[in-house]
């Protein structure tokens, strides 16, 4: 079959989006018969076809992208106004489409569709507007699954930008009636109430914000003991559950419910993106209360609030000391510094106790920190607690600074967000669900985190069989955090951030 080329460039300031660690672009084939079979024949070729070799990822070559039918496509964008409207409603209609069939394939409990559901969302973005062709009639996207990594475009998606372009070639032409004056007076009041009305509870928000009791949020480190009746001996919140509600429940529904069926329950916090909610409730009662939500049929898991912790034993390290230097080339971070050392957009959370915003190695690198132990932009320092500096600067910290090591991606943004809270040595699982929420909304392209449940149990000592008891008892009750860090990691995915965590 004939083709025709339609874009070709270097890949020099976009890049592949992955999922599972497979490229987008790969999936070419089997997206393209998914469109067909499961839409109609018309997004058969929506995808033009992608020719990316080694090279051209290195950014020596150029990448190529085909299509099979259609000649004299030029970019949508040099249309005119007219016609760009007609392009748009077309294609708006076709994400639509596919947003709809991944959202089912993400619902659905075969973990392959789930997958495929994932690598069709990420399909539909490209790095700009630049990337989207038309011959008049047909609408296709070249380098899609790709992303782009300058300031100007990185937060770009798709679907936003063609509504948005949509709506202000609409505007374009009612330019000439927007030019006579309106002397209704009956319009200039009910613009003048509209303005107030934003203008007040934008200062409503305002105040709630900086005015309302953060604490709330912290837990009382006196409430934190140990389950005595699990084999695990985990650390809990005494005094807080958390639920995890089913994925097609409304949230805010649910909510209303809880507060009419469970008046002395109190609400601290809810995730719509993961479907959560932290209570605080009665510790004598929590094994009563957590057994009754458990039954409501809009709650898929309640458990114990965990307490997450870390540990490290500080050391220096040199470049020059072959015990020190030896991660380096096991890794073969030098041959990988002759690609890239990372850049200045690409930006790294580090989410851990606390941090050393002043060393040597991390200032001057950090962007939107935050502390997700009272949920302010306040970050305190425990000089107690390394951890956090030190990882940070495993990641991104510099090099040819005469000083220590380095970080393996130094030229990478540095993202800060603490965990722990004040007079505590650990964090809980709402502190770390908010930490994950906010690197994700503030753009972060990779989330790390070095940390794991606090056990009471001592697993070195154990016997094989007593290791098999205790590893059955693990997969039971640990159900709710396996269905939580799905969900996290799935926010994460649909959001093309790689997620980093410690092995245990």
């Amino acid at each position: 079959m004939a083709t025709n080329l339609i874009h070709s460039q270097k890949i020099v300031d976009i890049q592949p989006l992955r999922c599972y660690s497979e490229p987008v672009y790969k999936k070419y084939n089997t997206l393209k018969e998914l469109l067909k079979s499961e839409i109609s024949n018309d997004y058969y070729h929506l995808l033009l076809e992608p020719s990316i070799s080694k090279e051209s990822l290195k950014g020596n070559d150029e990448g190529l992208y085909f299509s099979h039918i259609y000649k004299n496509l030029k970019p949508l964008t040099s249309f005119s106004n007219s016609a760009q409207k007609e392009l748009l409603k077309n294609l708006n209609i076709k994400i639509d489409k596919i947003l709809e069939l991944s959202q089912v394939l993400l619902e659905s409990e075969n973990k392959d569709s789930n997958k495929l559901g994932e690598f069709l969302k990420s399909s539909i973005e490209v790095p700009s507007l630049d990337y989207v062709y038309s011959d008049g009639k047909n609408v296709v996207l070249a380098f899609w699954g790709f992303k782009s990594i300058t300031i100007e475009h990185r937060d770009f998606k798709l679907s936003s930008a063609v509504r948005g372009l949509e709506n202000n070639v609409e505007n374009d032409e009612s330019i000439e009636k927007a030019k006579v004056p309106n002397t209704d007076k009956k319009s200039y009041k009910k613009l003048f109430f509209a303005l107030f009305a934003i203008l007040l509870s934008t200062l409503i928000a305002f105040l709630l914000y900086f005015f309302m009791d953060k604490n709330e949020l912290k837990f009382e480190p006196s409430k934190v003991k140990i389950d005595e009746k699990s084999p695990l001996k985990e650390k809990i919140i005494t005094n807080r559950i958390m639920l995890i509600l089913k994925e097609k429940v409304e949230i805010e529904k649910f909510i209303t419910k809880l507060k009419v069926e469970y008046p002395a329950i109190k609400l601290i916090e809810s995730h719509k993106e993961f479907n959560t909610i932290e209570c605080e409730i009665d510790e004598k009662k929590r094994i009563e209360i957590m057994e009754s939500l458990k039954k409501l049929e809009e709650v898929a898991e309640v458990f114990s609030e965990n307490i997450i912790s870390n540990s490290y034993i500080p050391n220096d390290s040199g470049f020059g000391d072959s015990k020190k230097k030896w991660l380096f080339e096991a890794i073969n971070t030098y041959q990988g510094w002759e690609i890239t050392k990372g850049k200045k957009e690409v930006v790294i959370a580090i989410i851990d106790s606390s941090f050393d915003l002043t060393h040597p190695e991390l200032r001057d690198k950090i962007v939107s920190p935050w502390n997700a132990g009272d949920n302010t932009a306040r970050l305190s320092q425990n000089s107690n607690d390394f951890h956090g500096t030190h990882v940070a600067s495993l990641a991104v910290g510099k090099i040819d600074n005469g000083l220590g090591t380095g970080g393996i991606c130094p030229e990478c943004s540095f993202m800060p967000i603490q965990l722990s809270q004040d007079g505590f040595k650990g964090f809980s699982t709402s502190a770390l669900i908010r930490a994950f929420k906010y690197a994700v909304q503030n753009r972060a392209d990779v989330i790390n985190m070095s940390l794991g449940t606090a056990y009471g149990v001592n697993f070195s000592l154990l016997s094989l069989e007593q290791k098999k008891v205790i590893y059955q008892v693990f997969k039971k009750t640990h159900r709710a955090n396996e269905l939580l860090w799905k969900r996290m990691y799935r926010y994460a995915r649909v959001n093309n951030i790689v997620v980093v965590t410690a092995a245990g």
